[in-house]
């Protein structure tokens, strides 16, 4: 039976496939606790929103310090943190790279999560995020498509084959990708996740 060439057409379109879809959304926080305290036995500390600055971040451990039962306390620590898409917080961390993280999860997702476990960035480098994140796929093979798609592979075929050998090709999506990341020189980097596959560049 003769193939429907609308459907071919329609099954490697890029709308077929598609970027993953909208990601959950992560709401932060951290459990900032006081050391002087936990030094005498005593659990005293404060959950605290993380995607705001360093300076708001900074008043909020001041105010926890400030009610702390041990006089003179002044030394804190992060003892939990909550929503940060699957990412490990440093026990020991200054405001501005916690309030980096922070908004970062809430603003990506675990996008900016896989990028953090991927190349451990230091807080200035945690703002170059947009500079090396090239997207979130469904799959490989929908990240396969979105790439050749945007080099003009398709378009070449059809520019330069005749119209009903076209009809009867197809490009390996996936096999494209899985050979992108293996090239040491391609410089492409991918990490799956719940929400889909994270793609960067190095």
């Amino acid at each position: 039976m003769e193939r429907n060439h609308d459907s071919n057409r329609a099954e490697q379109s890029p709308e077929h496939y598609g970027e993953a879809s909208e990601p959950r959304r992560y709401h932060p926080r951290l459990y900032i606790t006081d050391v002087a305290s936990q030094a005498r036995g005593i659990d005293f500390g404060l959950w605290i929103d993380a995607n705001q600055s360093p300076e708001e971040l900074d008043a909020d451990i001041a105010a926890m310090l400030a009610s702390s039962p041990t006089i003179g306390a002044a030394d804190w620590a992060v003892r939990n943190a909550e929503d940060f898409a699957g990412l490990t917080v440093p026990e020991a961390a200054d405001t501005a790279y916690l309030s980096r993280l922070g908004s970062g999860v809430a603003r990506y997702g675990e996008a900016f999560a896989a990028y953090v476990s991927w190349c451990d960035p230091t807080t200035e480098q945690l703002e170059k995020f947009a500079d090396y994140f090239v997207g979130t796929y469904r799959s490989l093979e929908a990240w396969g498509l979105a790439a050749v798609t945007e080099m003009g592979w398709p378009e070449q075929l059809r520019q330069n084959l005749d119209a009903e050998l076209v009809r009867y090709l197809r490009i390996d999506y996936a096999a494209w990708a899985r050979d992108a990341i293996a090239n040491p020189t391609g410089n492409l980097h991918a990490t799956e996740g719940e929400d889909g596959i994270h793609v960067f560049r190095d």
